[in-house]
C-alpha cells in the first residue's frame, strides 16, 4: 500500500505479484485492481467482477473492503460509502479500520461517512484532540538540550 500511495505504481504492482499468494488470492487481485483505478481506470473497472463475485463468500470481508479501496480510488464515493454501509451492517472488524486508513480520507468530509463513523465509534471523534492535562512541559529546554544527539 505504501507503494501505491506515494504513486510509485510500478513498485507496487510488482509488490503484489509477487506475493507468495496464488494469483486468484483476493490480497493479490484487489491489491493490482487498486494500481489499476490510479493508472488504468477504465482497466479496473472492467476487473471490479473479480471482487464482487467474493461478496457472498467465506472471503466477503476481505472482499468487501478490497473493493470499497477500489471504489474510493477511482472516486465512486456513493458506491464506496454503501460498501462501507453493508460492512457496518454485517459487523466487519474491517470497518474500524476504514476510520483511519489514507485511502478512504477523501470520503471523510462527506456527510454520510460521518454518519457511518458514529455507527462504528459513537458520538466521539477519533480525530478530536483531547485537552492536555499538563499544561507546563516536564522537562526545561536545558534538560532536553543534554539530551540532543551531539
Amino acid at each position: 500500500m505504501a507503494y501505491l500511495l506515494s504513486g510509485d505504481y510500478e513498485r507496487a504492482r510488482t509488490f503484489y505479484e509477487q506475493l507468495p499468494l496464488s494469483k486468484d488470492d483476493l490480497l493479490v487481485v484487489g491489491g493490482k485492481i487498486m494500481v489499476d483505478a490510479l493508472t488504468e481506470p477504465d482497466r479496473a473497472r472492467k476487473e471490479l467482477w473479480r471482487l464482487k463475485k467474493e461478496l457472498d463468500g467465506p472471503q466477503m470481508d476481505q472482499a468487501l473492503n478490497q473493493l470499497t479501496l477500489c471504489h474510493a480510488l477511482l472516486g465512486n464515493k456513493e458506491e464506496a460509502l454503501e460498501l462501507l454501509a453493508q460492512g457496518i451492517e454485517a459487523r466487519l472488524l474491517m470497518t474500524v479500520y476504514t476510520q483511519i486508513g489514507p485511502v478512504l480520507k477523501p470520503l471523510r468530509s462527506e456527510p454520510r461517512f460521518q454518519e457511518l463513523r458514529q455507527r462504528v465509534l459513537g458520538e466521539t471523534s477519533p480525530t478530536e484532540t483531547p485537552r492536555r492535562k499538563y499544561q507546563k512541559a516536564l522537562l526545561s529546554t536545558e534538560e532536553i538540550d543534554q539530551y540532543k544527539l551531539r
